[in-house]
């Protein structure tokens, strides 16, 4: 791991000026890992960051090193049109079933036609069983997967937070890291986020598991 700074947000007290501020002034820290030798980074804001924000155009975020110090930078909004070309595609979804939330991977069978299209992934053992997680057939995308784009059932708001892996043959599976989704609400404000990036990889199937809750029914 690289180099640590800190993002602050949500000031406390009356706004002094930058130098005179300090890590301890803000409400809210998220911390920073950055690698390499500099002296420019370039970084994605962290979402957790855009929901803490008490103004809307994030004045009241700071950047301060491993010492504290109050660091430079700027914010840049992505454009509306983007140089590269990608291509969105609808793919199939089946829920992944077990028997209680703390069961590490659900005991499911999976059953898939000889091209490899799923057709059928269900509990091996009968009983009453909670949704764990979900599997995605992207058999049919012959293109690396950058990005995976969910909608979920109205009734589950809040914070989704999911592992996600990938397999060629639903037997091997390949971690793909952790996936964070959300949609809140309070008063007439609503912040939602259905976008997860992806490594950019091929893969046939994508399994998302969630861990100590049950996962929520996906709508698109």
């Amino acid at each position: 791991m690289g180099k640590l700074s800190v993002i602050a947000l949500g000031m406390c007290s009356t706004l002094s000026a930058w130098a005179q501020e300090t890590p301890a002034d803000f409400t809210t820290q998220v911390p920073l890992a950055v690698s390499g030798n500099g002296p420019w980074y370039r970084l994605e804001l962290p979402l957790s960051v855009q929901l803490s924000a008490r103004q809307a155009d994030l004045g009241d975020v700071r950047v301060f090193n491993a010492a504290g110090e109050p660091q430079a930078y700027a914010l840049s909004r992505q454009s509306a049109q983007r140089t590269e070309s990608r291509t969105v595609a609808d793919v199939k979804w089946f829920p992944l079933y077990a028997a209680d939330t703390r069961q590490s991977v659900p005991d499911v069978v999976m059953k898939s036609t000889a091209e490899g299209t799923l057709l059928e992934v269900r509990p091996s053992k009968a009983g009453k069983q909670v949704l764990r997680g979900w599997v995605l057939d992207a058999s049919a995308i012959k293109a690396p997967l950058q990005q995976l784009s969910l909608d979920w059932s109205r009734e589950q708001d809040g914070f989704q937070r999911f592992s996600i892996e990938a397999s060629d043959d639903l037997q091997h599976w390949e971690p793909w890291g952790d996936g964070q989704v959300a949609r809140l609400s309070f008063a007439d404000e609503r912040v939602e986020q259905h976008d997860v990036s992806l490594p950019g990889q091929s893969a046939r199937y994508l399994r998302l598991l969630w861990q100590g809750q049950a996962a929520p029914t996906l709508t698109s």
